[in-house]
């Protein structure tokens, strides 16, 4: 189940385009309304995309770096 925000990259008829999560359908099954970064909205489910690595360029606070 994937969340309202979580980054995709798709991986079937749009294969490689990144876009996000926006909502989940209030249909029985498991369906999610996407934008995708071309703006295209579309509805696919779960085997159609991949939760993307967000590509986050500022440091981790939490990353202790060698000098």
């Amino acid at each position: 189940m994937f969340t309202p925000g979580t980054i995709i990259k798709m991986t079937k008829g749009y294969r490689g385009i990144e876009g996000v999560v926006t909502a989940r359908t209030e249909s029985r099954f498991e369906l999610y309304i996407l934008k995708l970064d071309n703006d295209l909205h579309l509805i696919a489910g779960p085997s159609a995309f991949i939760p993307s690595e967000k590509k986050d360029d500022t440091k981790n606070p939490l990353k202790i770096e060698e000098e």
